[in-house]
């Protein structure tokens, strides 16, 4: 072997060593953080600046029992599965109380709301929020929904599907970019039997999606709920 070729193994071998050293590292802050995968309770687990996306990258799916404040003040742009690699499964959490607030979250996955308690303040100061892929509302609770402070200063959310029943009254003025398919899909979720109930969209964000009559239409087929424009 000439010393080209001794010194060119050399350097694969330090590079495969100092990968490894890696991986040991990675293993052992996760399989510590994330309790071998059985990690419940995420009450301010990725919260604060120094969490950003280049660190945010968990071994374990995320299933949470209890969060809350879960990724405020971070700065992780996306916690989508198809992004960080692992699922993030909410379907047993009891508690979304301010989720992403005052981070620099934008895009997360499928939110399944179905055993949770309380979500008044799910995305209340999301500043940053742009999109979140589906909302799953329990259709045999009477609480489902949201609040009036549940979207406050989510001034750049432009896309939200629900699927299920929203009960309760709640506030989306704030949301002022809100998209014609997203305004959709939340007038389409409001419950058919809900009385004395109030949702809020922005005025700026219906006039910028809909006509007149588009609008009448759409608001025409839940005459049990009040509609405002904020």
């Amino acid at each position: 072997m000439s010393i080209a070729d001794k010194l060119t193994q050399i350097a694969e071998n330090e590079q495969a060593v100092f990968e490894a050293g890696k991986k040991s590292e990675y293993d052992t802050f996760w399989d510590a953080y994330q309790d071998n995968g059985n990690r419940t309770e995420y009450t301010y687990v990725f919260a604060g600046v120094g969490w950003t996306q280049d660190l945010f990258k968990p071994k374990y799916d995320i299933i949470p029992t209890i969060q809350q404040g879960m990724f405020s003040y971070s700065k992780i742009v996306d916690i989508r599965p198809q992004t960080i690699g692992v699922n993030v499964d909410f379907s047993r959490c009891t508690n979304f109380q301010y989720l992403c607030r005052y981070s620099n979250v934008k895009y997360i996955g499928v939110i399944d709301c179905s055993s949770a308690i309380a979500g008044d303040f799910i995305f209340n100061f999301a500043e940053n929020l742009v999109s979140v892929e589906k909302i799953i509302m329990p259709e045999n609770m009477t609480w489902a929904g949201f609040a009036d402070k549940s979207f406050e200063n989510a001034k750049k959310l432009e896309h939200i599907r629900i699927e299920g029943v929203i009960r309760r009254s709640t506030n989306l003025s704030w949301s002022v970019v809100l998209k014609k398919e997203s305004i959709t899909s939340i007038v389409q979720a409001l419950s058919d039997t809900a009385e004395g109930q109030t949702i809020t969209f922005s005025q700026t964000a219906k006039e910028a999606a809909f006509t007149d009559a588009e609008w009448a239409v759409l608001i025409g087929t839940k005459p049990n709920w009040t509609i405002a424009l904020a």
